[in-house]
């Protein structure tokens, strides 16, 4: 009896027999297939990642060349306007000698000569150029042109910025200083120089059906001697 149990043996402490469950086996085997596992989902997913940067790369470069091949977007603006600009119109404050605002209205006439522009658009782009004072006189001259029932154009426009920036008095003190111009000592290019700044202040300028006038007060204000010379080229002139 003694020999026949000692033949059976004793099971070694990790030896398994069919049947028999032992638990840290199965607990490091589930822990590798887990393992495993977890090493294969993080491969997919490093290569979904890998696919997504490719496609969203693609995207961005068709993207882009489709932006390229897009026309320029249009020139947002009036053209009128941006002609206006590239003539460098200057502004105005009102300030300095009243005759001053006479210059910038001539500036802003030769400026519109090069500029397509309606005589609503001509006020408009002209008082854009007002700083200062002149912003607030305008607001408030504009709403009694319309309270009036005065078209807002450039002559209107003209009429009342004149009216207020170039008085009266001054402008008849003006055409007195036209009227008693004479060429005394200056030169022939100073005095036609002043003759001509200071005839747009006479009211015949105005009023007046052709320029004669004009000529005759110019030659009657030159030196004696001047005036002989042209006179007396007018006559050859006239005979030939």
């Amino acid at each position: 009896m003694s020999g026949e149990r000692r033949g059976r043996g004793r099971l070694r402490a990790n030896q398994n027999t069919e049947g028999e469950f032992n638990p840290d086996g199965n607990m490091w085997a589930q822990m590798m297939q887990q393992n495993q596992q977890m090493m294969q989902l993080m491969q997919q997913q490093i290569q979904q990642n890998a696919q997504s940067q490719q496609q969203w790369t693609a995207a961005m470069q068709q993207g882009q060349g489709a932006h390229q091949q897009q026309p320029p977007p249009p020139i947002i603006g009036n053209p009128a306007f941006r002609e206006f600009n590239r003539n460098h119109p200057p502004e105005f404050n009102g300030e300095g000698e009243p005759q001053e605002a006479k210059r910038w209205v001539k500036h802003m006439e030769k400026i519109f000569r090069m500029a397509d522009c309606t005589e609503e658009d001509k006020v408009i782009f002209a008082t854009n150029q007002f700083r200062g004072a002149t912003e607030d006189w305008w607001e408030t001259a504009q709403r009694r042109m319309v309270a009036n029932g005065m078209e807002v154009n450039w002559e209107n426009f003209k009429q009342v910025m004149l009216e207020k920036y170039l008085s009266l008095s001054y402008k008849v003190r003006k055409e007195q200083e036209f009227l008693q111009l004479k060429q005394d000592n200056v030169s022939v290019t100073e005095f036609t120089k002043k003759f001509e700044e200071l005839s747009h202040y006479s009211t015949h300028n105005e009023y007046a059906g052709n320029e004669m006038w004009k000529v005759n007060q110019y030659k009657h204000a030159l030196r004696g001697e001047i005036y002989a010379v042209v006179s007396q080229q007018r006559l050859i002139d006239e005979g030939q």
